[in-house]
């Protein structure tokens, strides 16, 4: 499988695209992710959107094991972060990937 990162930065705003391709099964997966540092009451609040698309024979056939599997690591990703950096947690909920 063949992986392509890019990672744009500026003073408060991070972008990172990923793409690979898995040759053996057909199929593809593409993702962004984009994190924005803010000034917040005497801290800094941390904004995260994202999107992840797989195609190909994988998504047929397991879309809905996909979908839930990235709603996971999403999930763990927001847990981890705020654990490792302190936080007070979301304060939205994050969205589930749409059906």
């Amino acid at each position: 499988m063949g992986l392509e990162l890019v990672v744009e930065r500026d003073a408060r705003r991070m972008r990172v695209s990923a793409a690979g391709e898995d040759r053996q099964v057909a199929s593809r997966i593409t993702a962004t992710i984009e994190i924005v540092v803010e000034p917040d009451d005497g801290g800094t609040s941390l904004g995260v959107t994202g999107r992840f698309e797989v195609t190909g024979r994988v998504a047929t056939v397991g879309a809905g094991a996909i979908r839930k599997k990235g709603d996971r690591i999403l999930q763990e990703f927001f847990d981890n972060a705020g654990t490792e950096l302190g936080g007070r947690g979301p304060a939205i909920e994050p969205v589930e990937s749409p059906s």
